[in-house]
C-alpha cells in the first residue's frame, strides 16, 4: 500500500511538472577527453568544450510528405563508458502510413574529445518523404554572426553567419539554404574556439531555425535545395556520418555555482498588449469563467472568421458576447478569398451593429490546412480589405496583413506595408521537435524574432498572433495523431508548470523584442487557461479537473498586475535552466523566475536595492490549491525573503515559477496578486 501510495504521488507530480504520468526522459551524462554532453535516447545534446556548447543538439529526423515528424522506436541500446572515451549503438524504426523506415546508430567519444555521429538505414518498403537524415542544432549565442568556411563541390567559400533572420526563400519549386551545400564546416565561436564538422556519405546545408522559432542555425542532410519530396525504394540503404571537433582554450565551468540572473536598466516603458484567443469548444463563458478571465484584463480577444462560410456569423456573435463580458475589445483574424471586398462589407456591418470594440483586422489568405511555402497576404488583399472596412464606417479600425504561419512565411515573402497598420505572424516552441528540452531551447530566439519584424516592417504595429504550445495546422513533431490519441492541436503540457515557465519565457522575449501585442491560447478548455466546467473531453488522456485554472492563468495574472510597468533588461548566465522575467515601476521591482527544468535550480537574481523579497512559489505542492482556488491562493500572504548583498538568493523546485516583489527600502508594496 505504501508503494502504491508513493507511486501515485509521483505520477501527480509528474504530470504537474509537464503533463505526462511518467518522469521526464531520462538523461545520462557522457564524457569523452574534454568533451561534455547528455545523451537523451538517440540524440546528443548539449556538447560543450569547457564552458562552450559548441552543439546544441545531433539527432537523426525521419519526416513525411507533410513535414510531419515521425517518432522513431528504439531497441538494443548498448552503452559502453571509459576512461576518456564512450561508444552508444541502438537501433530505431520508425512506422507510420506508408512510412517503415529503420537505421543503426553509432555514436562514439574519443579521448581527443572528438566526436562522431554515424548511421546507416533501409527502407522496409517504398515511400515518399521530405527528409531523412541527420539534424546539427547550432546554438544563436555562440554562432550567430560569427565568421564561417565550408568546402563545397564548386570549391572553398567563406563568410559571416548573418545576425538577421535569413529566408528560406522558394527558388524554382525548391528550397534554398542559408549558402551552398556542402561536406565540411568550421566556425569561429563567440566564446573564442572553433567548431568543425567533417561529413561523410551526404551533402549537407543549413538553415536559419529562427524562421520557425527554433532556438538554433540548423544543419542537416540531404539538402533541401535538391528538391523534395523525395521517393525511395524498397531495401534502399542511406547512410551518413558527421564527426565533430572544437579546438581552442575554453574557460572552466564551475558545475556548483549557482545559476546568476543580472538585473539590467528599463528597455521598454510598457508591456504589449497581452489579449487571449477565443476557445475552439465553441461554448460561451460561464459566469464562473467570466470573473476568472477578468482577472487576467486581457487587451482583446483573438477570434478567427472564415468570411467564405456564412457560420463566421455565429463564432462573430459568441467573441461579442465574451469580449462585452469581459470588458474588452476583439482581434479579428479575418480569412478572406477573391471576393475580399464583398466579405469584409459583410463583416463591417456585423461589427457597427454588435457596438464591439476592435483592436484590429488581421486579414489572412484562406487556405486549408498547413502549407510549407504559403507565403504570406498579398499587400493589395490587406489594402482593399481596408478600403471596404472604412467605406462601411470603421474608419478608424486599425487593419493588418501577414500569415497565419510561421515568420518563415513573411520572411520569405516580404510583403510591403505601405498602407497598412500592421504585420501578424504566429508561433509555437514545437514546429520541428515537441521533447521538454527543446521547449527551453526555444525561447531563444523570440526576443530576436520581434525585434527583425520591427526592422523589417515597422514603423507598422508587430502582432505576435496566436501564440500557442503547439501548431494549430501542423506540422506535428511526434507525428500526425493516432486514433484515439489526443488530437494534434492539444498539448498535455497546456496544463503543466513547464508550460506556464515557457510562458513567461515568451513574454519576456517577445516584449524585449518589441512586439506590440500578443495573443496566447485560447479562453477555456484544454487549449486555454482555465479549464471548461464540463472538464476534459478525454480525461484519460489530458486530466484535468472541471472548472481549474491552469499554471499558466497565474503567470498571465502576475503579468496583468504589472500592465502599467517598465520591461528592465534582464539576462541569465543558464538560460535553458533557469530565466526571469523583470519589470519595475517607481517603487518596486517585480520579477517571474522560472525553472525550465525537471530538477531543482538555485538562482540568484540582483542587483536589488531593497532589503526584503515578498515571495509566492508556484510548484507542485502549491500548483493543486492554485488550480481549484485561484482567487484564494492568490491572495494568501507571500513569504518574506532578505536581500542580501542585494541578491535575493532562490532554490525553484522542478519547473517552479516564483513572484517575488522587491520594494524600494521606503516602501512597502501590497501583496501579490492583490
Amino acid at each position: 500500500m505504501a508503494l502504491t501510495c508513493r507511486v501515485g504521488a509521483a505520477t501527480a507530480r509528474y504530470r504537474l511538472w509537464h503533463g505526462r504520468d511518467e518522469a521526464p526522459d531520462g538523461r545520462l551524462g557522457l564524457t569523452a577527453g574534454d568533451l561534455r554532453a547528455l545523451l537523451v535516447g538517440p540524440d546528443v545534446r548539449y556538447l560543450r568544450f569547457g564552458s562552450v556548447e559548441y552543439l546544441q543538439r545531433a539527432y537523426v529526423a525521419v519526416r513525411d510528405t507533410s513535414w510531419n515528424t515521425i517518432p522513431g522506436r528504439m531497441e538494443g541500446l548498448e552503452i559502453v563508458q571509459r576512461d576518456g572515451s564512450f561508444t552508444v549503438r541502438f537501433r530505431q524504426r520508425h512506422t507510420h502510413g506508408e512510412i517503415d523506415f529503420a537505421w543503426d546508430g553509432l555514436i562514439e567519444g574519443t579521448a581527443e574529445g572528438v566526436l562522431t555521429y554515424a548511421w546507416e538505414g533501409r527502407a522496409l518498403r517504398p515511400f515518399a518523404y521530405c527528409k531523412i537524415g541527420l539534424n546539427l542544432h547550432h546554438s544563436l549565442a555562440e554562432y550567430v554572426g560569427r565568421p564561417f568556411r565550408a568546402r563545397t563541390p564548386s570549391g572553398p567559400i567563406d563568410g559571416t553567419l548573418p545576425r538577421d533572420i535569413t529566408p528560406q526563400l522558394l527558388v524554382d519549386g525548391k528550397l534554398t539554404g542559408m549558402f551552398p551545400y556542402f561536406d565540411a564546416l568550421e566556425v569561429d565561436l563567440a566564446s573564442g574556439v572553433t567548431a568543425a564538422f567533417t561529413f561523410e556519405g551526404d551533402l549537407f546545408e543549413m538553415q536559419d531555425h529562427r524562421n520557425w522559432a527554433d532556438g538554433n542555425l540548423k544543419t542537416y542532410g540531404t539538402p533541401l535545395s535538391l528538391g523534395f519530396p523525395i521517393e525511395i525504394r524498397e531495401g534502399e540503404v542511406l547512410r551518413q556520418k558527421v564527426t565533430i571537433r572544437c579546438v581552442g582554450d575554453p574557460l572552466p565551468v564551475d558545475e556548483t555555482a549557482p545559476a546568476s540572473i543580472e538585473i539590467g536598466p528599463s528597455i521598454r516603458d510598457r508591456m504589449p498588449a497581452i489579449g487571449l484567443g477565443m476557445a475552439s469548444h465553441d461554448l460561451d463563458l460561464t459566469e464562473r469563467e467570466v470573473d476568472l478571465l477578468r482577472r487576467l484584463s486581457p487587451d482583446h480577444l483573438r477570434v478567427d472568421l472564415h468570411l467564405r462560410d456564412a457560420s463566421w456569423t455565429v463564432a462573430w456573435a459568441r467573441a461579442a458576447r465574451a469580449a462585452a463580458a469581459l470588458g474588452t475589445s476583439v482581434e479579428i483574424a479575418a480569412f478572406v478569398t477573391s471576393r475580399a471586398p464583398d466579405e469584409a462589407a459583410g463583416l463591417a456591418s456585423a461589427i457597427l451593429s454588435s457596438g464591439v470594440a476592435v483592436a484590429r483586422v488581421i486579414v489572412l489568405d484562406e487556405v486549408d490546412g498547413f502549407s510549407a511555402t504559403r507565403g504570406s497576404t498579398e499587400t493589395r488583399t490587406v489594402l482593399a480589405v481596408r478600403d471596404a472596412l472604412h467605406r462601411s464606417g470603421l474608419g478608424d479600425c486599425p487593419v493588418a496583413g501577414g500569415t497565419d504561419q510561421f515568420l518563415s512565411e513573411l520572411n520569405r515573402s516580404r510583403p510591403g506595408t505601405s498602407g497598412t497598420d500592421g504585420v501578424a505572424f504566429s508561433l509555437n516552441p514545437q514546429v520541428h521537435a515537441g521533447d521538454d528540452l527543446s521547449f527551453a531551447d526555444n525561447l531563444a530566439p523570440l526576443a530576436e524574432m520581434a525585434a527583425f519584424a520591427g526592422r523589417m516592417w515597422g514603423p507598422a504595429a508587430i502582432h505576435i498572433t496566436p501564440v500557442t504550445l503547439i501548431g494549430r495546422n501542423g506540422p506535428f513533431p511526434s507525428g500526425p495523431p493516432a486514433d484515439g490519441a489526443l488530437p494534434g492541436v492539444v498539448d498535455v503540457r497546456q496544463a503543466s508548470l513547464l508550460g506556464a515557465a515557457w510562458t513567461a519565457g515568451a513574454v519576456k522575449g517577445l516584449a524585449a523584442g518589441g512586439a506590440d501585442s500578443i495573443s496566447f491560447y485560447e479562453t477555456t478548455g484544454w487549449r486555454g487557461v482555465v479549464e471548461t466546467a464540463a472538464g476534459s473531453p478525454m480525461p484519460d488522456r489530458f486530466p484535468s479537473l472541471p472548472g481549474h485554472a491552469f499554471p499558466v492563468y497565474h503567470v498571465l495574472a502576475d503579468v496583468a498586475d504589472w500592465k502599467g510597468s517598465s520591461l528592465l533588461g534582464s539576462a541569465s548566465d543558464a538560460p535553458a535552466r533557469v530565466d526571469a522575467l523583470v519589470v519595475g515601476d517607481a517603487d518596486t521591482v517585480h520579477a517571474l523566475i522560472y525553472n525550465l527544468t525537471p530538477e531543482p535550480v538555485r538562482v540568484t537574481l540582483g542587483p536589488l536595492k531593497g532589503g526584503i523579497a515578498h515571495v509566492r512559489v508556484l510548484d507542485d505542492r502549491s500548483a493543486p490549491a492554485a488550480a481549484a482556488d485561484p482567487d484564494g491562493w492568490r491572495a494568501r500572504p507571500a513569504a518574506v525573503v532578505p536581500v542580501e548583498g542585494g541578491r535575493l538568493d532562490l532554490v525553484l523546485a522542478p519547473h517552479a515559477i516564483a513572484r517575488a516583489d522587491v520594494p524600494s527600502p521606503t516602501r512597502r508594496p501590497a501583496e501579490p496578486g492583490r
